[in-house]
């Protein structure tokens, strides 16, 4: 008895789990698709120029975002100020 107890609830929660998970995906990848439509402007807005290379711009992932890096130099084309990417600017 106890069995189809289980059973039954396992049949109604099963498929409403896997429907809020992959809610939670497309809402992600909907949030990370506008943040990559975005960062070549915001870019362009602190440095004046449009990046020249994808790594310059501020666009990542969680996954990507919660990776170690190293701030690298990046040399701007002579218009405007070299920064390091990784760092905050205050």
């Amino acid at each position: 008895m106890v069995v189809v107890i289980v059973g039954v609830l396992a049949a109604f929660a099963v498929p409403r789990f896997t429907d809020s998970v992959e809610r939670s995906k497309s809402s992600e990848a909907f949030n990370f698709q506008a943040t990559i439509h975005a960062a070549p402007e915001r870019y362009h807005a602190r440095q004046g120029i449009y990046a020249s290379r994808l790594a310059a711009l501020d666009a990542r992932s969680r996954r990507a975002a919660t990776a170690p890096r190293s701030p690298r130099l990046i040399r701007g084309s002579g218009s405007g100020p070299s920064h390091r990417i990784g760092t905050s600017r205050g």
